[in-house]
Order: structure tokens, then sequence, then C-alpha cells
């Protein structure tokens, strides 16, 4: 045999491997479920959700009401989760919020760790997470 050709054999099965794993990595979220079997679930789930919100919310939306000279009286949420419990993405729909405050929101939301992913048919999915949030009156 040809040391050229062996080479080459060794260096294509080397090639297809590595672009074969790096297409089939484990996180990417090509369905989200608005609701899977066991939705995701925050660490000390509400009381731990109230404690984020006071100490990581409450302050950025004093920030933008000073800065915006608005009022907010309720929040509506949705967080995606991926499969690993990483917050990918948090939408305000319904929400009369300037870009800058959702913007900064968005960051502290996108910053919060402890998530245990939604499951269904027993495995970890993407999945929503819908945080209503009202009776709240800041001015």
């Amino acid at each position: 045999m040809n040391p050229f050709r062996h080479n080459y054999i060794i260096l294509t099965f080397t090639f297809l491997f590595s672009v074969t794993t790096s297409y089939g990595q484990v996180g990417r979220c090509d369905t989200v479920y608005s609701n899977p079997e066991t939705p995701p679930q925050y660490y000390q789930d509400t009381k731990g959700l109230f404690d984020y919100f006071t100490k990581a919310l409450v302050p950025t939306i004093s920030d933008c009401i000073k800065r915006d000279t608005g009022i907010i009286a309720s929040l509506y949420i949705i967080l995606t989760i991926d499969n690993n419990g990483k917050i990918i993405d948090a939408t305000f729909p319904r929400q009369n919020l300037t870009s800058t405050c959702k913007a900064d929101l968005k960051k502290k939301l996108l910053a919060m760790s402890g998530w245990k992913a939604g499951q269904a048919n027993g495995q970890p999915v993407c999945s929503n997470f819908i945080w209503p949030i009202g009776c709240l009156k800041w001015e």
C-alpha cells in the first residue's frame, strides 16, 4: 500500500469524525417545549425565584424607573432554558418597557444560574418557563 494513501485515509477519517462530533453536540435547541412533562425548575423553587428577583431584578427595575420615569405594574417574563439548565433567552411579551430597560433585565436574567432543565420522555429538553410577576408598583 502506498504510504501517502495510508496517510490520506487516516487524515480523512480524522477530519470526518471531528466534524461529525462538532455538529452533534448536545445543547442546541432545535425544539423548544412550551409544556414539557416536567417543567424547568429553579434552585429552591418559588423561594429561590423570589430571592433572585429581590436581589438582582428589583435594583435594575428601580434604575429603569429613575432613568425612564415610567411605572411598572407587573412583569411577564418568558425564559428559554436549554437542556443543560442554562438560560439562553428572555423575552418580555405584553410589556411597555423601553428597549434599554429590556436589555438590562435580559442581561441579568441570562446571568441567572441554578436551573434544572425541563424533561420530556425522561430526557432533558429545551423549554420555556413563564414567570409572571404581578402586584408590583414602582414610582
